[in-house]
C-alpha cells in the first residue's frame, strides 16, 4: 500500500529499525553532520525533534534514500530485493509508464494552519546549516517546487534548494536546464513574476519523481502522475490557498508566493555543498522566492535532503538513474549487459557486459557515444567483476584494459552551474563549456576469453561446502 503522507514513512521506518530519533539537537551543525555521518556509516534515516531554536514538535527527517531497505519501500518495491533485481525492476516500471493523474480533494491536513501577508515567517520551521561551509540556513532541500506553465496549463514538480534570507524571502537556486527555469522565464518574459508553492515534506516518493534521481519526466508530463503511476494510487491534492495550485492534501508545510524576475530582484545566495562533492556555485547572486502565504500541519516534519560528497553512496542507495540509459541503449540493439552502476556518484558509471562476439564491446562503445549519458568516465568490464565493489572495477582497469587502444573520448557540452570543472566567468554567466567523456574497455578480449588467466578466487564449490560445515559466517565469535 503507498503511504498516505510523510508521517505514515516515518512510523513504517521506524517498524523496519530504519529510524533512529535525536533529540536537544543544534540546527547550527549537529543535524548536518549527522546526516553526513550517518550516510558515511550506511546508517539509518534520521528523525531530529526538540530542535534548537524551534517549537518542539516540529521536526526534519533525513537519509531517506541512502538505505536500499528504505528506498525499496518508497517505490513500493520489496524490501528484500538485490540491487540488480531492483534495477532490472525498475527499468520495467519507467518503460511501462502510463500517467495516472491527481484526484483534487476538498480539504487535508496541509490546510490546519495559515498564515498570510504581513503574519507569515517561514524562520518558524527548523532550517538547519546542512554542510560546514554553507552561506546559510536551508529550509528547501528535500522540497517540492510547483509551477505552472503559462501558456499550456502544465504544472511542474522540481526540487530545487532554497536558503533562507528573511521571514518572508528565501534564494532559490534552479539551473537554466531545468523545467522549472524555463517555465518562470516565460513568466518573466511577459513582464511578470513567477507563481509558486513549494512542499516542505511529503509522501517521499513525489519527491523522487520531483527528482531527476530515479527517473526524468519528459517535458507537458506533470510528476504527479508519474508519482501516482508508481505508488498504484493517485495523489490527492487540494489548491493552494494563494495560488491555487495542486498541492498534496497531506503534505506539512507549502509556502506559497512568487518568484521574481532576476532582474527586478536578486540576491547572493549560497555557497552549499552540491551533489558532485563540492561547493562550486559559491556565493552567486541568484532569483529570490517571496512568500505570501503558509499553510500547514500540526507538528510538521520536514524532508532534509541535502546533497553530500558521492562517496558516501550517492543521493540515491540505489542507481536507479542509470534506468533510462539502459532502456536507451536496449532500443539500439545492444544486448549482454548484465548489470550498471555508478561509482562516487553521476562522475564514473561501470556496466558488466557478457560478449557476445569480438565486435560486442565496440558497438556498445559507439552507442555510448550516441546517446545521452552524463557520466564523465564509463568502463565496460566483464560479467565476472562485482560493480557493486569500486575496487574490482578498479582491479580490472589495472589488470584487462589496453588504455591507449581500448579507450575512446567523446565530446560533450555542459550547462550545469555545479559541476566543479565550469570555468568561474562561464558559472556566473551561466553558461556552457565543453568537457571530453571517456569510455574505458576494461574487457578481457574475446579471442582470448576462453585462455586468458584464472582468476586466483574460491569457487562457489568450495565456499558452499566451507558454509555447510562452518555456517554463513564462520569467523563470528561464539
Amino acid at each position: 500500500m503507498p503511504f498516505a503522507d510523510l508521517r505514515e514513512w516515518v512510523d513504517a521506518m521506524e517498524r523496519i529499525d530504519e529510524l533512529k530519533t535525536f533529540e536537544d539537537v543544534d540546527p547550527e551543525f549537529e543535524i548536518g553532520a549527522l546526516t553526513e555521518m550517518s550516510a558515511e556509516a550506511k546508517g539509518p534515516a534520521l528523525l531530529f525533534d526538540k530542535i534548537k531554536g524551534y517549537t518542539p514538535g516540529f521536526r526534519v527527517v533525513s537519509n531517506l534514500y541512502r538505505g536500499r531497505k528504505r528506498l525499496l519501500a518508497t517505490l513500493e518495491m520489496p524490501i528484500d530485493l538485490t540491487p540488480k533485481q531492483a534495477l532490472q525492476r525498475w527499468r520495467r516500471v519507467i518503460a511501462d509508464f502510463k500517467p495516472l493523474p491527481p484526484v483534487e480533494v476538498k480539504s487535508g491536513p496541509v490546510l490546519t494552519h495559515a498564515m498570510n501577508g504581513p503574519e507569515v515567517d517561514i524562520s518558524i520551521f527548523p532550517a538547519p546549516f546542512w554542510h560546514e561551509l554553507d552561506g546559510g540556513r536551508y529550509i528547501g532541500t528535500g522540497d517540492l517546487v510547483i509551477v505552472r506553465d503559462p501558456d499550456t496549463g502544465w504544472i511542474n514538480l522540481g526540487a530545487y534548494r532554497i536558503m533562507n534570507h528573511d521571514r518572508a524571502t528565501g534564494g532559490i537556486f534552479i539551473q537554466n536546464v531545468r523545467h522549472g527555469y524555463k517555465i518562470a522565464q516565460k513568466y518573466w518574459n511577459k513582464g511578470r513574476a513567477c507563481p509558486v508553492a513549494v512542499c516542505l515534506g511529503q509522501d517521499p516518493l513525489i519527491l523522487l519523481a520531483a527528482g531527476d534521481t530515479v527517473a526524468r519526466t519528459a517535458e507537458n508530463v506533470c510528476e504527479y502522475d508519474f508519482a501516482g503511476y508508481v505508488r498504484g494510487k493517485p495523489v490527492e491534492v487540494v489548491p493552494g490557498r494563494l495560488t491555487g495550485f495542486p498541492v498534496p492534501a497531506t503534505a506539512e508545510v507549502v509556502l506559497e508566493g512568487e518568484i521574481p524576475s532576476p532582474e527586478e530582484e536578486k540576491r547572493p545566495e549560497g555557497p552549499f555543498g552540491e551533489y558532485l562533492g563540492y561547493y562550486a556555485h559559491g556565493n552567486l547572486p541568484e532569483p529570490i522566492l517571496r512568500v505570501k502565504s503558509v499553510s500547514y500541519r500540526d507538528n510538521p516534519i520536514l524532508i532534509g535532503k541535502p546533497p553530500l560528497k558521492p562517496t558516501f553512496g550517492g543521493r540515491t542507495a540505489l542507481p536507479l538513474s542509470v534506468a533510462g540509459l539502459w532502456n536507451r541503449l536496449e532500443q539500439k540493439e545492444i544486448t549482454g549487459i548484465q548489470d550498471m552502476r555508478t561509482i562516487s556518484g553521476a562522475s564514473c558509471l561501470a556496466i558488466g557486459l557478457s560478449q557476445e562476439d569480438e565486435g560486442h564491446v565496440q558497438r556498445l562503445v559507439r552507442a555510448l557515444g550516441e546517446v545521452k549519458n552524463i557520466h564523465r568516465m564509463t568502463v565496460i568490464v566483464d560479467d565476472d567483476i562485482n560493480l557493486e565493489d569500486p575496487r574490482d572495477v578498479l582491479w580490472a582497469i589495472g589488470t584487462r584494459a589496453e588504455i591507449k587502444s581500448g579507450s575512446q573520448f567523446f565530446t560533450g557540452v555542459s550547462d550545469d552551474q555545479l559541476d566543479p570543472m565550469m570555468p568561474v566567468e562561464v558559472r556566473e554567466k551561466r553558461g556552457k563549456f565543453e568537457f571530453t567523456r571517456i569510455v574505458i574497455n576494461a574487457c578481457r578480449p574475446y579471442r582470448q576469453l576462453a585462455t586468458y588467466p584464472p582468476v586466483v578466487y574460491s569457487s562457489d564449490k568450495w565456499r558452499s561446502k566451507i558454509r555447510q560445515r562452518w555456517g554463513d559466517n564462520p569467523f563470528s565469535k561464539p
